[in-house]
């Protein structure tokens, strides 16, 4: 017996060797002294010691899925040019893989099991700048007057999201792009004495994902 920590009406604890339980090695067997309904305890044993992976009881305060703003670099392109987005302050990527899950006629085993689709979502959220969302989509990110509109819309944008491990953007750490990108909604929101906000959704069916930035 490693250690033994609770849970109480969401107040945690390590518990004490005989103030609040007891150990018989022999037996292998604890006794809890002071518990409660409702506690919920969390119990870690071994051989002798934690193994390779570490103290399952520490927090990793440097978590990979903590990302700061300021490390990540956002671009989108047309067929020609390539801008970075420097004024989002939303971005959701979402890639899914659908499969069949059907019984046929004959046979009590769901056989048609095939990926159906894989679609890949991505919502864009940001002050307005440019318009390069929208000029991306019309293949005109290097023109400076410009009437949007649907119609012209393409189906080849790109956008590439790099990820750093600092600020100074020096250390790569992963990257995720998507190609060959429909428009599929957005809206546009701009009140008196506010500034305007740009909502652009797109969508395909694939996404790389990478630790190498010249796979980018």
């Amino acid at each position: 017996m490693l250690q033994i920590d609770r849970n109480r009406a969401r107040e945690p604890a390590t518990l004490d060797l005989t103030t609040n339980y007891t150990l018989n090695d022999g037996a292998d067997k604890t006794t809890n002294i002071d518990g409660l309904t409702g506690d919920k305890d969390d119990i870690y044993y071994s051989a002798s010691f934690f193994g390779v992976a570490g103290d399952p009881t520490t927090v990793d305060n440097d978590s990979i899925c903590f990302l700061k703003s300021e490390n990540i670099t956002v671009l989108i392109a047309d067929p020609v040019n390539e801008v970075e987005m420097d004024r989002l302050s939303s971005l959701s990527l979402t890639a899914t893989l659908n499969r069949l899950d059907e019984n046929v006629l004959g046979n009590p085993e769901r056989i048609l099991r095939e990926i159906s689709d894989t679609p890949v979502t991505i919502d864009l959220t940001g002050r307005v700048k440019r318009w390069n969302g929208e000029k991306a989509f019309m293949n005109q990110l290097t023109e400076t007057d410009m009437i949007s509109s649907v119609q012209d819309f393409q189906d080849n944008v790109k956008v590439t999201v790099k990820i750093y491990s600092n600020s100074d953007k020096d250390t790569f750490l992963i990257g995720y792009q998507v190609d060959n990108l429909s428009y599929t909604d957005g809206s546009f929101s701009a009140s008196a004495n506010e500034f305007a906000t740009i909502d652009i959704s797109a969508q395909t069916d694939d996404v790389l994902i990478t630790a190498v930035e010249g796979n980018l």
